[in-house]
């Protein structure tokens, strides 16, 4: 094993992507290095495995701007100590408010920033505190970093575009995958809850069920498709604050949601399981998977469908799906309009709550949803183009910038 310290920090745990990320590659960095994992706090629960030691900064966000502020360098304080204490070679960030600190609390080691969605994209980068973020904050302390790593091209063109960071050495690291841990995790039984569904037709979500998924609009055109006349029904995996609205969303649109103990499941129109640590299972019986992001960074539940042999619709949101599902296609702001057949699954014109948007989802899909034949190509092509997601090479780029003088 190397001598070498590596530090990856995080604010936070939970279920996210960036912390899934988080943890696959703080275990196989801790394969050849001494990784210490460092977090702001833990108020929310390690979901995800760590190898390495962990070290907890126990400094909350807190609630005025002065204590945020108090806090904000505190956390840089006990980070530059603790690199100093261990002698860090690189220090990795995930998320934004890591990389903040990240920086400023460089000594001799080497600062990695890992930017996992678009910041010009991100609708919840706004209001005051979002034009600090994209005037100032980004272009002033990003620029202070050794190395970003992106895991697009999309957000590499628009840190050097609109954010005026041409001059950082950006690159591109996609996610990786354990295609065959994913498909055995397919094969698992459904709890006995939800085992009826087994003989039932229907379309997947798997998500955090957060404002930008546009998981209320999919509600809606899934009742176009009741309308129009599919007989299947939508599976919702996932949990997040956009929960609390499903509920009366459907009722709006009389759709009838599973509640526990329903016995006539053929009255049913929309489940939803919540979170669940294999949402494998129920992807694994769909027709087809479905994401209508308003952004995504690299978009995983996207890609384990694919492996899962699951055919794919996605909206063409800056900036991952398009780079999924069209290797090669130009990486630009000229979304599609219609939808487009792309190699490895369709690509959508980003979904809004207005009348056309929905009723172009509603028509497209229902169509669709009687191709077998479409799906069925999808289902094996996108199969196919996610086996280039693998893990050796991502940690090889990954080892390349760690060992890089």
């Amino acid at each position: 094993m190397s001598t070498k310290s590596i530090i990856l920090i995080i604010p936070n745990f939970g279920t996210g992507g960036a912390q899934r990320s988080f943890s696959n590659l703080s275990n196989e960095l801790n394969k050849q290095f001494r990784v210490i994992n460092v977090v702001f706090n833990l108020d929310r629960p390690l979901v995800y495995p760590l190898d390495g030691s962990l070290i907890n900064l126990d400094v909350g966000g807190g609630g005025s701007v002065y204590k945020k502020v108090k806090n904000f360098f505190l956390r840089v304080a006990r980070l530059r100590e603790i690199k100093k204490q261990y002698g860090v070679t690189t220090a990795i960030s995930f998320l934004e408010g890591a990389d903040y600190v990240n920086v400023l609390s460089k000594r001799k080691d080497k600062v990695v920033l890992s930017i996992r969605g678009s910041k010009l994209h991100d609708g919840n980068i706004s209001g005051l505190v979002g034009f600090l973020r994209k005037k100032i904050l980004i272009p002033l302390l990003y620029r202070r970093a050794d190395e970003i790593v992106v895991v697009n091209k999309g957000i590499a063109r628009e840190l050097n575009e609109s954010f005026g960071l041409k001059r950082i050495s950006k690159i591109v690291i996609n996610n990786f995958y354990d295609a065959e841990k994913i498909r055995q995790l397919g094969k698992m039984p459904l709890p006995d809850e939800f085992d009826w569904l087994l003989n039932q037709r229907y379309i997947v979500i798997s998500s955090r069920l957060a404002r930008e998924k546009n998981i209320l609009t999919l509600i809606s055109v899934f009742a176009g498709l009741r309308k129009r006349g599919f007989d299947g029904k939508m599976v919702i995996v996932g949990d997040g604050p956009e929960a609390l609205n499903i509920d009366a969303h459907c009722r709006a649109l009389y759709l009838r949601k599973y509640q526990d103990g329903d016995i006539d499941h053929s009255a049913i129109d929309v489940v939803c399981v919540g979170a669940d640590d294999n949402p494998y299972k129920y992807v694994k019986g769909a027709l087809c998977f479905v994401m209508a992001s308003e952004s995504e960074g690299f978009p995983n539940a996207l890609v384990e469908a694919m492996i899962l042999g699951v055919p794919v619709i996605s909206s063409d949101c800056p900036w991952g799906p398009r780079e999924v599902l069209e290797p090669g296609m130009e990486i630009n702001q000229n979304f599609v309009t219609e939808p487009l057949k792309a190699r490895l699954g369709i690509l959508m014109p980003q979904l809004t709550d207005t009348v056309g948007s929905v009723n172009l989802w509603t028509e497209y899909l229902y169509h669709l949803l009687q191709d077998e034949a479409c799906l069925q190509h999808y289902a094996e092509e996108g199969t196919r183009g996610a086996n280039v997601y693998t893990k050796t090479k991502s940690i090889n780029d990954w080892l390349a910038i760690v060992n890089k003088i």
